[in-house]
């Protein structure tokens, strides 16, 4: 590396949901949801091109339904950034996943090794998360004695390097 050349640094974003989080829930199916949680952070500047990939997503179930919830198919979209609709697609046309799986595969929660959401320039002050347990109900939320950490690492795109990797 020569002494003009600044390394790019990953930025890492954790998101709890018991601490500065402001929650959506209404009633569905005679129980409470959370629907969404929204977080107001510090800037995240991104100067270039990005990737954001989910690295850990982890719950705790703290009431009357943390013994059934097993088997669900947990779906994590995010709200409030600007994406790259060209790279991303999906069957249900709605707000990016960042997260899809079944609590029964925790310790394989993520694979950040692939994939990821390509993010232009842009400064992120905020983030909404949509949780679902319902796969063909993209705002159904989850039991509200779910709570939830989740790691999101913002990696910009080394254009220098991809052009001499083509």
């Amino acid at each position: 590396m020569n002494a003009s050349t600044k390394p790019i640094e990953n930025v890492m974003l954790y998101l709890n949901t018991k601490v500065n989080c402001s929650k959506t829930t209404l009633y569905r199916n005679a129980k409470t949801h959370k629907v969404t949680c929204t977080w107001n952070i510090s800037p995240i500047v991104l100067n270039e091109y990005s990737i954001m990939k989910t690295k850990t997503v982890a719950h705790q179930a703290t009431g009357g339904h943390s013994s059934d919830h097993g088997d669900s198919l947990i779906t994590i979209r995010i709200n409030d950034i600007q994406y790259n609709p060209e790279l991303y697609r999906s069957t249900d046309n709605s707000l990016p996943i960042v997260f899809c799986g079944s609590f029964n595969a925790e310790p394989n929660y993520t694979d950040a090794s692939i994939g990821g959401i390509y993010l232009p320039p842009q400064t992120i002050n905020r983030v909404t998360l949509i949780f679902t347990d319902l796969i063909d109900d993209s705002y159904a939320g989850v039991d509200d004695d779910l709570d939830w950490v989740i790691g999101l690492c913002f990696i910009p795109y080394d254009r220098s390097f991809s052009l001499t990797e083509n």
